[in-house]
């Protein structure tokens, strides 16, 4: 979607449907009267293509605002979906795959991957619109660069699994600065910081057009406010004056700041919290205290009573912290700014006093600055050489075989995105292993995939330089050959920098040349001339999505509730379209199939719906693996329509012959399943207490068609509403897709009349209509429900991997920039 509403009217609508949080704004601090975005799905910074330029905006609720006039607020964030549980804290697993981030302490502050009740405390991504016109990029590449940071601590993005760890952004390590992008995409992505704290964040979008122009967005700051107090909506007085105004000198009673270890236990994670306490020595004092974390703004509260207190997860190790006091105006009490105190979580109370104080504000001092970032432009001065190396692996505690996959260039210099996998044949379409990432300092990539399961044996990846490595001819296309029996290879090149493009050349030393050919040119598919329903807006023509995001959307005009897929996949468009839920088929091909571990969190008997132990299982994964298509679902259309929760409501209408569906979420990190969607016992339905954009994990027992009968139901002004079901089509497996382009996919059974929103509009004063709900589906065998004849034989399949990954089932391991 490319939001076009001007800043005044968008600023207003956010200020109403955003910016709202539970807890209390802060008195004053140095972001108020920026836009907050906070408690909702947010993508930021995201890409826009506007007047021939990239333009970085933050997005919440289809609506975006330019990037540097707002902040994310990270406050406290809790889920009481399944049990009690805070949602802003990382406990970083002792594991050796965690490395990057335990080296610097085990307990991040985070913006979570899934948020908690009403998307606390905030849902936060980054991605790309749809308008993108990467077709005219060299490689049809470009990514959203970390090109400048402040702050307390350090910055990660990324998301965990298991034993994996997939980094898409860091502000220290120079090798994860830049994430790729795609048209139409967003990520759901875990953002940590070592410490709480005002961070900023310089940003900026580049691409190499195909004649060798560099295409670079201006620099934009985003502000993350990292626990603390909410930014208030409108400006105030900054510190610095109102400190400059009040009275100075020694007051009467010692003021006195203390920190110490917090004592209550009303919410989880109350243990990890530490109090920050000031106290003026006199009950009749009044005014504010601002506390600083290493000179960086923390939070800015009343005093009443001559006391304040702050309650905060301090992050891992020693930090320096001041409290600065303004006495309300008028009052005769002198205003204070406390000398350092440093202090680490767990340490018993300590203290300093006014005996000791300062006159002047704190100033920021980073006790770990980020490095230098290098933005000038690279010309390789010769060919770059690469090779590759697969080596076996250490069997682990599942019993995978992995095997380890390197990929290397010869000048650490030559930055460059990775993008390959695993596949059955050198023509075929999907990888069953992926291979990509970013070249890190060394000019290294490695990956390590299961080979017990890892269905394709021929290697095939692209390297595409950075837009600011000037490499005439762009990226280059290899593939190699594994052998099956000792999952041993060694291969290298060049890749040649002449004016006639960048190749790829064996060396003398290879046994067998690899297959190289040029990467073609991304131009989205043209738009199709397809009819259109009765709204001009609505695809209506057969589709099959088999990449890319999609989602079911509710929408609501004029008092109907609607549904409809809406398609960011590109695949038939050149921009984001709708498309009638009844017209969409989604592919989940073979090499989607993933193996449940034998033991680890997978294992665990809550799993047993998706088969049995070392079993296989067609799934499309929670977090996109940018191999197949990524549904989900959105109900943000409501928001501010009077409507309550929705119903989302997957019924069988055809299935394979004991076929059965799920959709569920799961964190093996906090070891929490969420399972949304349980055909086997009836529950297709679930619940969606408020507007959000949300994604889970698909899984289906059998391969063949899959038509489900989905619709939303709500209630407006005290009446229920339904949107008309229609059925959405998965097609489970290679012989399913198959026969779906053979025209031979079972037909959608008629539907009965639908509630009101179908042919009417609704009004406070209509009747009220009640839905007709489906009887529970029997158990295994769905007897009542149609069977489709297409099947397909089980065959060895593979998991999800990423950089750093490790093998085995994966739900949550994006590619970069997805």
């Amino acid at each position: 979607m490319h939001p076009t509403r001007t800043l005044g009217a968008l600023s207003a609508a956010l200020a109403a449907a955003v910016l709202f949080a539970g807890a209390p704004a802060g008195h004053a601090g140095p972001d108020d009267g920026k836009v907050v975005m906070t408690e909702a799905h947010v993508d930021a910074p995201k890409t826009y293509w506007e007047d021939g330029h990239f333009v970085l905006k933050n997005e919440a609720h289809m609506k975006a605002v330019p990037l540097d006039g707002t902040v994310n607020w990270i406050g406290r964030g809790y889920s009481t979906l399944l049990r009690p549980e805070q949602k802003f804290m990382f406990t970083v697993p002792d594991d050796p795959a965690f490395a990057p981030l335990s080296d610097h302490g085990r307990r991040w502050y985070a913006a979570p991957h899934i948020a908690g009740d009403h998307n606390t405390p905030i849902w936060a991504g980054f991605g790309a619109d749809d308008k993108i016109p990467a077709d005219t990029f060299r490689d049809g590449s470009f990514s959203l660069d970390v090109v400048g940071f402040s702050g307390p601590g350090r910055m990660e993005a990324f998301n965990a699994w298991d034993h994996s760890l997939n980094r898409l952004l860091s502000s220290h390590d120079p090798s994860y600065r830049s994430a790729y992008l795609t048209p139409g995409n967003h990520t759901h992505n875990v953002t940590a910081f070592t410490k709480p704290g005002r961070y900023v964040v310089d940003y900026r979008t580049t691409a190499r057009g195909k004649d060798g122009r560099l295409i670079v967005s201006k620099t934009s700051t985003l502000v993350w406010q990292v626990g603390g107090t909410r930014p208030a909506d409108k400006a105030t007085t900054p510190l610095e004056d109102r400190f400059a105004a009040a009275h100075s000198g020694r007051s009467n009673t010692p003021y006195t700041f203390t920190m110490k270890p917090h004592t209550g236990r009303d919410k989880p994670a109350d243990d990890q919290l530490t109090d920050l306490v000031f106290d003026a020595g006199d009950a009749a004092a009044e005014g504010t205290v601002t506390f600083f974390l290493d000179g960086f703004h923390l939070a800015e509260v009343p005093v009443h009573g001559g006391r304040a207190t702050w309650s905060e997860m301090i992050g891992s190790g020693t930090s320096k912290f001041q409290a600065v006091f303004v006495p309300a105006a008028g009052s005769t009490a002198p205003r204070w700014a406390s000398s350092q105190l440093a202090y680490q979580f767990g340490q018993k109370s300590a203290s300093t006093t006014s005996a000791t104080g300062l006159d002047a504000l704190p100033t920021p001092h980073s006790q770990d600055p980020a490095p230098a970032f290098d933005l000038k432009e690279y010309m390789p001065t010769k060919a770059v050489k690469w090779s590759v190396d697969v080596t076996p692996g250490k069997p682990d505690e599942d019993g995978d075989k992995p095997f380890v996959t390197r990929i290397k260039l010869s000048d650490p210099r030559y930055r460059a995105n990775i993008d390959g996998g695993y596949y059955d044949a050198p023509d075929a379409k999907y990888s069953t292993c992926q291979v990509y990432g970013v070249a890190d300092e060394h000019g290294e990539l490695t990956v390590s995939n299961d080979g017990d399961v890892c269905g394709g044996y021929y290697l095939k990846f692209k390297i595409a330089p950075h837009a600011l490595v000037k490499a005439p001819g762009g990226s280059i296309d290899v593939t190699v050959p594994l052998p099956k029996d000792s999952l041993t290879l060694h291969r290298n090149g060049e890749l040649h920098m002449s004016d006639a493009g960048a190749t790829a050349a064996p060396t003398a030393a290879s046994t067998s040349a690899p297959t190289v050919t040029p990467t073609p040119s991304l131009t989205p598919a043209p738009a199709p001339s397809a009819s259109t329903s009765a709204s001009s807006s609505v695809l209506t023509a057969p589709v099959l999505l088999e990449h890319g995001h999609v989602d079911l959307k509710a929408t609501f005009d004029g008092g109907r509730l609607g549904a409809v897929v809406g398609d960011d996949t590109l695949s038939h468009a050149k921009q984001s379209v709708d498309r009638s839920i009844g017209s969409v088929a989604l592919a989940v091909p073979d090499s989607a199939r993933r193996r449940r571990p034998t033991a680890g969190f997978m294992a665990d008997p809550r799993f047993d719906f998706l088969g049995k132990k070392g079993g296989l299982v067609h799934m499309l994964p929670q977090v996109n693996d940018n191999v197949h298509v990524w549904p989900g679902w959105s109900t943000n259309a409501l928001a501010g329509t009077g409507a309550g929760p929705a119903t989302l409501k997957l019924e069988p209408a055809v299935l394979p012959a004991g076929g059965a569906y799920d959709v569920f979420t799961a964190d093996s990190l906090t070891g929490s399943l969420d399972h949304l969607i349980d055909s086997r016992h009836g529950r297709v339905s679930m619940t969606i207490p408020e507007p959000t954009h949300a994604h889970a994990s698909w899984a289906f027992s059998k391969p063949g068609a899959y038509l489900l009968k989905a619709s939303y139901t709500s209630r407006v002004g005290g009446h229920e509403v339904s949107s008309r079901p229609e059925c959405l089509t998965f097609l489970v497996g290679d012989e399913a897709i198959a026969a779906h382009r053979a025209g031979r996919t079972p037909s959608c059974p008629a539907t009965t009349s639908p509630g009101p929103s179908a042919s009417s509009p609704v009004s406070p004063s209509a009747p009220s209509v009640t839905a007709t709900h489906p009887a529970p589906v029997s158990s295994a065998t769905h007897s009542s429900v149609p069977v489709s004849s297409v099947t397909a034989a089980d065959r060895p399949m593979a998991p999800t991997s990423a950089q750093g990954a490790t093998h085995g089932m994966r739900l949550a391991l994006p590619r970069t920039g997805v």
